[in-house]
């Protein structure tokens, strides 16, 4: 047992260490250099994708994320600057189809324009102070950050480059074991389609799929949680019946995998169930089958899924359409206390892969069979003609005329060949 003249003489020390400590961490704070907007920015040009250190961060409850970094992390004896790049704006050049941008888009961004396509704002989103044995970075808002350090060591000047995820995570498979590079990002539009299942009960989650649904939730957006490919077929058929029995398009999300992380094969993982063509698994074409015949188109919102085009194209199949990323793509978490919203991004020059296979309309079917007939027909009444007549031929001349709708695709389709409006034949 302590004794109590023992508390009570140590409670003075107690509170003036606690005091000295809040003075020496107010002076610091007051040392610490303001970095400037301009000061923070950060090219995209000068940003390839790679592999670089990367420090996660959630936010919980709380309304920013303090990192605070020292020479020491990396070897250095002192800094000398720091940089920020955050999460672009789709970029709004009328020659980008779907927000992407080319390389010379990016080199087009300097210190003196970057707020039109900075999606997350310096001194607003993020702050950072500045002092030659720390650098302090407060983020404000979620979002992906490359983060340049300059620093001074025993060689020399040096830079490095950071990857912070800031509660906005890659929709990578941890369980696959590829990692993906991380880049220059952009936002872009929320998911569109009739039906929008999202993977639920994966066990290496490591927060997409959390922070996808708190953003669709706050957006807005209507999905519904799978979590096998087995509640994937139940939903859209329920979907399909409540859409009067009507295909409907559909968006898949959940972690991935493909050619741009090292995987030969395109994947998506569902719970705890995959769609790829990796031996043992649900194939992309077997998929097809299974939700054939209630859906239209189908897109596969996962890390570098749609850069494997077999995949695609065997799920399009005889559904028609099929699409997916063929880079990274992230889901970051709106606030808590709704300061800032959420989103997705990917890869800042990434377009999502396609897949169109032509599918015949059942009216095309329909315009074959009475076009097989009609020839039939037409070659029956021939024949019967020529038994009649027994080699006379009659000065009035008869004219047959099978008149066809067009298709959809202008033509009508019968054996032997294509015509065009209506057939006429001279008996």
């Amino acid at each position: 047992m302590v004794p109590s003249t023992f508390k009570f003489r140590s409670l003075p020390f107690l509170i003036a260490a606690l005091v000295a400590a809040l003075i020496n961490g107010f002076a610091a704070r007051l040392s610490a250099t303001p970095v400037s907007a301009t000061d923070l920015f950060l090219a995209p040009s000068t940003i390839p994708d790679d592999f670089y250190p990367v420090h996660s961060f959630t936010f919980g409850s709380l309304t920013s994320v303090m990192e605070s970094l020292s020479p020491a992390d990396f070897g250095a004896t002192g800094f000398t600057g720091v940089h920020i790049l955050p999460v672009l704006s789709p970029n709004p050049s009328p020659s980008s189809s779907q927000g992407e941008y080319t390389a010379a888009d990016l080199a087009a961004i300097t210190v003196n324009n970057f707020d039109t396509f900075f999606f997350r704002k310096p001194g607003i989103d993020y702050t950072a102070d500045l002092e030659p044995t720390q650098i302090r970075i407060d983020y404000r808002a979620s979002g992906q950050y490359l983060v340049r350090i300059d620093a001074v060591g025993q060689n020399g000047a040096f830079s490095t480059i950071l990857h912070e995820h800031v509660d906005d995570f890659f929709a990578e498979d941890p369980a696959h074991g590829l990692k993906d590079k991380g880049g220059v990002s952009r936002r872009i539009t929320n998911p569109q389609a009739d039906l929008v299942l999202l993977s639920d009960g994966d066990p290496n989650d490591n927060n997409f799929l959390k922070n996808a649904a708190a953003h669709m939730t706050n957006a807005g957006v209507p999905f519904t949680k799978v979590n096998s490919l087995d509640a994937v077929k139940t939903a859209i058929q329920n979907a399909f019946n409540a859409n009067g029995m009507k295909k409907i398009s559909v968006v898949l999300i959940g972690h991935g995998f493909g050619p741009g992380n090292g995987s030969a094969q395109g994947g998506i993982k569902i719970g705890n169930d995959y769609i790829t063509n990796i031996p043992g698994f649900m194939t992309p074409g077997d998929f097809q089958k299974m939700i054939d015949k209630w859906v239209s188109t189908v897109e596969f919102w996962s890390c570098y899924t749609g850069g494997d085009e077999t995949f695609l194209t065997d799920v399009a199949n005889s559904i028609g359409i099929a699409s997916g990323f063929a880079t990274t793509i992230t889901a970051a978490a709106p606030s808590v206390f709704g300061i800032f919203s959420g989103y997705f991004d990917q890869g800042a020059g990434g377009k999502k892969g396609t897949a169109v296979v032509p599918v015949p309309e059942p009216s095309s079917f329909v315009l074959f069979g009475v076009g097989a007939l009609g020839m039939f027909g037409y070659g029956w009444y021939r024949s019967r003609q020529r038994q009649v007549t027994a080699g006379l031929r009659s000065k009035n001349k008869t004219w047959v005329r099978l008149s066809l709708a067009s298709s959809p695709f202008g033509d009508c389709v019968a054996i032997g060949g294509i015509f065009k409006g209506s057939i006429q034949g001279q008996a």
